[in-house]
């Protein structure tokens, strides 16, 4: 009798594995698998997605580093407004207030605009009053019994 050849071929391998018949899996073993494989599926659950954490995962996370050059450019920016109103401070204390007389000057020179242009009233006088709204039913009804009856209806 010849000794089987050490490396079968594809087929006669094929015919081999097909002659041999399953055996159940022992039940240790898997239970020990499934057991193993539940306990990494707990660990490892997919949180529900957020708004943001949908932007992320679709748009940022796939683009590592144009995300993070993205972010070069805001710190770079930011830091240069900071260091700005560091060297020069903020522009609301640098800013000088305005006199009375140049408040009065101002005032006068738009009157003077506002007769050229030929309005007779003054800038400041106040707005004309709006009209007052009726004040809603205190019951509700549905928008049908709120329409006109006058209105035509088209079905």
């Amino acid at each position: 009798m010849n000794p089987p050849d050490p490396i079968p071929s594809g087929d006669e391998l094929e015919r081999r594995l097909e002659r041999l018949s399953l055996r159940p899996v022992p039940a240790d073993w898997k239970s020990g698998v499934l057991g193993a494989a539940r306990r990494q599926a707990g660990r490892t659950q997919a949180k529900p997605s957020t708004g943001w954490s949908r932007i992320w995962d679709r748009w940022l996370a796939g683009f590592p580093v144009a995300t993070a050059g993205v972010a070069a450019i805001w710190l770079v920016a930011g830091l240069a407004g900071t260091a700005d109103r560091w060297l020069n401070g903020s522009v609301a204390s640098t800013t000088p207030r305005i006199s009375a007389e140049q408040m009065a000057e101002a005032r006068a020179q738009r009157i003077i605009l506002w007769q050229l242009a030929g309005y007779s009233e003054r800038v400041d006088d106040p707005a004309p009053p709006r009209p007052e709204h009726p004040q809603p039913s205190p019951v509700l009804r549905p928008r049908s019994d709120r329409r006109e009856r006058s209105a035509p209806r088209y079905v």
